[in-house]
């Protein structure tokens, strides 16, 4: 799973050597809820991609509410008003921190509530001042409608490298993309990586390293290396291993009973077996998360190919969408005698037979 930050981001310091449990007031100046509704996680978990489901109600009496937080880690808050799920705020809070967030007269969690009691909640303050000057400005106007969210995208990379010591920098680093994670967490100051985010800073040096894992691996599928070896069972529960057809070409489909250009290409596919079943082993490799659905496809759609499961459970490099970095469905290889890849197509496209026939020969 992977997390996507949205409405108002705020964060709250960490435990240190205090004590006591953390606090969070909303206060209204204008339209307000009657009940609010608070999740609180842990924020090392949250990172870890583990989450925690443990709502409680608060009312509104007045013009605020207080919410306590009384944990002993530095954890991830989210409130909204019970009405309206899609309308939140995400706060981290604290053992000790007293904060205050002020909600405008339009009642509105998510727009640009007014922070106050930490120095992260100052640097969240200062990205938004500079950023509504960018969006402001002659520069950002002059960018095309279709452009504005990629010109929004390099400006929040430049912020953060810009601030490398800023813990507000590093915690939107981690609402960015894997590729900018890549990018720039080697900017990222001591301060910020070994204070209160560490937790954040690890996760997003995690999903950095697998991204350029994963790179790496797109790299030698385009170049031609060494295909890897992998051993998946069949529906009977037979094992299957590549390495047992060397000597003879094999095609490799990737593919999921919920992918309908996979499906769609099955036609095809079955047309190169039958042209090409003597000399080249076509295997599909079926990435439905559950054993259960492949099988009953299987069932009802009997394909005259070998046809293996690939376990979601296994996060290892055994698991082959894994070592092949395979983020796309259908995602076909031809690869030669020798074991290694001579073709890699991403997406179902009919000239991959072509040059496959090409290269296998009458």
């Amino acid at each position: 799973m992977k997390i996507k930050l949205f409405g108002a981001m705020l964060l709250l310091t960490g435990c240190g050597q205090r004590a006591g449990a953390g606090e969070l007031r909303i206060f209204f100046e204008g339209n307000r809820p009657d009940t609010v509704v608070v999740n609180a996680e842990s924020l090392a978990e949250r990172v870890r991609e583990v989450t925690r489901v443990d709502y409680r109600k608060y009312a509104v009496e007045g013009s605020s509410v207080l919410i306590p937080v009384d944990d002993s880690e530095l954890m991830y808050v989210t409130v909204w008003p019970l009405d309206k799920e899609y309308d939140d705020l995400r706060v981290l809070v604290g053992c000790g921190d007293s904060v205050s967030v002020t909600v405008g007269d339009r009642g509105s969690f998510r727009l640009n509530p007014l922070l106050a009691g930490t120095t992260l909640m100052d640097g969240e303050m200062s990205y938004r001042s500079e950023l509504k000057a960018y969006t402001d400005s002659e520069a950002y106007r002059s960018v095309i409608a279709e452009n504005r969210i990629n010109a929004i995208k390099d400006f929040k990379s430049d912020y953060i490298r810009r601030h490398p010591d800023d813990e507000f920098a590093l915690w939107m680093l981690w609402s960015m993309s894997d590729d900018v994670c890549a990018a720039l967490i080697d900017s990222v100051g001591e301060g910020p990586a070994q204070g209160q985010l560490q937790p954040v800073y690890e996760a997003i040096k995690d999903r950095a390293s697998a991204f350029r894992s994963r790179a790496a691996k797109k790299k030698r599928n385009q170049s031609g290396g060494e295909a890897p070896d992998f051993t998946l069972c069949d529906a009977d529960g037979r094992e299957y291993s590549l390495s047992q057809f060397r000597g003879k070409w094999v095609l490799l489909d990737f593919w999921a009973t919920w992918c309908k250009w996979c499906i769609k290409g099955f036609p095809d596919l079955e047309e190169f077996r039958q042209r090409f079943g003597d000399r080249c082993e076509v295997i599909g490799l079926s990435a439905d998360d559950h054993r259960e659905i492949w099988a009953e496809y299987m069932s009802g759609h009997p394909l005259e190919w070998l046809n293996l499961w690939i376990d979601a459970t296994d996060s290892s490099d055994r698991n082959p969408k894994k070592s092949y970095a395979i983020d796309s469905f259908p995602t076909k290889f031809l690869i030669s005698p020798d074991g290694m890849i001579r073709l890699y197509e991403v997406g179902e496209n009919p000239a991959f037979y072509e040059k496959a026939a090409s290269l296998i020969g009458e």
